[in-house]
């Protein structure tokens, strides 16, 4: 909807992987490494949270990069939201690029949406790392799936002017000012 141009090479791959009538499967979003890309760079530009990892400090922590010390009672937390616009960690951050972790020259995903690394938080990290997150991953890919495939999904006038997120509290929540139009595609329905 907010990136059309993404839309034609990712029914095409999934067409490709998925042969009329059969089901989506984890066989097939293996096959289907733009839509990984895609499904990854949609964390990481448009994730829910500002913050991760929270830790509350019980005994005083010294944090030699940023010389200084943390008393008892302090939050320590992971910036999720800054690191994912992180120019040393992505060319142009706040650019969406559906291929920014594809690669063209193996035909691949460079990482797939439920890799976690310090670097990429979008399900945490380390022992903070979601263990849901196969299935989250999973079941949003198969709805999209479902959606790419069978209808066509519009912005209304006006809503590519709106903001995306919202923010509320430490969280950003789909603005639901954004109206759409969503039509079954020919021969769908």
């Amino acid at each position: 909807m907010v990136n059309p141009e993404c839309i034609a090479p990712l029914r095409e791959e999934l067409q490709a992987a998925l042969p009329t009538g059969q089901c989506t499967t984890p066989d097939v979003m293996n096959q289907c490494p733009k839509l990984e890309s895609f499904m990854r760079e949609i964390l990481r530009l448009h994730g829910t949270i500002l913050y991760g990892s929270s830790r509350l400090v019980i005994k005083p922590v010294h944090i030699p990069s940023l010389g200084r010390t943390f008393p008892p009672g302090s939050i320590l937390t992971l910036p999720w939201y800054w690191m994912s616009r992180d120019q040393d960690l992505y060319p142009n951050p706040d650019e969406f690029d559906s291929h920014r972790f594809y690669d063209e020259s193996s035909g691949g995903c460079t990482a797939r949406v439920t890799t976690s690394s310090d670097k990429f938080l979008g399900f945490g990290y380390g022992t903070s790392t979601c263990p849901g997150r196969f299935m989250a991953s999973r079941v949003v890919q198969t709805v999209f799936t479902k959606i790419l495939l069978d209808f066509d999904v519009t912005c209304m006038p006006g809503g590519q002017e709106l903001p995306f997120n919202i923010f509320s509290s430490a969280f950003f929540m789909t603005n639901t000012e954004i109206e759409a139009r969503i039509r079954p595609r020919a021969g769908k329905m």
